[in-house]
């Protein structure tokens, strides 16, 4: 969980060296205080939106549906009863686990890339989808507006291709295991560091080169910006890699101002049960008939708070 003590940890930390790097006459206790959590967007009522929805999420919609989770485990396990695994004879080899920790994050990572460009390509599950994108500024709970169809489904599609991942690599390296480290695959690890800042106003850039291969918290909240040159780019999550291939990859200017929200639509889920309800209406319209609201319109783009200067 990103709400790990851990990385909360991690994420004032980074913001304290960019605030420090930025400003470094500013006053480091208030000044501080107020860069991390500036009113604007705080106080915003799509900040207090995504508090609501975390906690709902959190209380109710996790434990009720947490047996629906299609796990790379579940996978794993359903394709080597089907077709068993040779004998681990001993446990696999240190260079073995490494081949294998790295092969599991990458289909982590593509599964989590695939199902995020079908939900931006297919009008019915962008009818889930566009909830997290109804968000007009961003906070680290912002992560969490995601409707539970779209949170599903994006797990199942990991769930498969991890498990496919490790299933075939249990036959060809047998006795190997993923290498982890506070229950993280360990090629994931350093991407938590600045997994809360993709969702903030702290602008962090990896530079051009390293934005090719990795996706940087400012690839990200250009994702979720509605100008025309930041729509349908940067679906990676830990990896850039694959816009690169695709043809969606955008490497934000350093300070870029991004507007967030929905491109021609005005705060279209006012309360928490709408954004639970009206998805399913929306991907039934979408079904049946051409969607209204299909990523990509041009529309007038709502603004949202641009984030203090550094």
């Amino acid at each position: 969980e990103r709400t790990a003590a851990v990385w909360l940890a991690a994420y004032l930390l980074l913001a304290f060296a960019l605030y420090l790097a930025s400003r470094p006459e500013a006053p480091l206790g208030r000044g501080f205080g107020a860069y991390l959590f500036p009113k604007e967007i705080y106080a915003h009522p799509s900040a207090r939106s995504d508090l609501f929805y975390f906690a709902i999420d959190k209380s109710l919609f996790c434990w009720a549906l947490g047996s629906l989770v299609v796990t790379g485990q579940v996978v794993t396990e359903a394709i080597l009863h089907r077709w068993p695994a040779p004998p681990a004879n001993g446990g696999g080899a240190l260079w073995a686990e490494g081949v294998l920790t790295f092969a599991v994050f990458v289909a982590f990572d593509l599964g989590a890339f695939i199902w995020h460009l079908l939900t931006h390509r297919l009008p019915v599950l962008w009818a889930f989808h566009r909830v997290h994108h109804s968000v007009e500024v961003l906070t680290p709970l912002s992560n969490y507006r995601e409707h539970p169809v779209d949170s599903l489904g994006r797990t199942a599609c990991q769930g498969v291709l991890i498990g496919a991942a490790q299933a075939g690599f249990s036959h060809l390296l047998p006795g190997a295991r993923p290498l982890q480290f506070l229950g993280l695959n360990a090629v994931a690890l350093p991407f938590f560091f600045f997994a809360n800042a993709r969702h903030s106003h702290v602008q962090v850039h990896f530079g051009a080169r390293l934005s090719h291969l990795f996706s940087s918290p400012a690839q990200h909240q250009c994702h979720h910006g509605v100008a025309p040159e930041h729509v349908d780019v940067n679906f990676g999550l830990c990896l850039s890699v694959w816009d690169w291939l695709l043809g969606t990859l955008y490497i934000p200017a350093a300070h870029e101002r991004i507007s967030y929200g929905l491109i021609g639509e005005q705060r279209p889920f006012p309360t928490i049960v709408s954004m639970y309800l009206r998805p399913f209406a929306d991907a039934w319209r979408a079904a049946v008939g051409p969607a209204s609201y299909a990523p990509g319109e041009e529309a007038t783009a709502i603004a949202a708070p641009a984030p203090p200067s550094s």
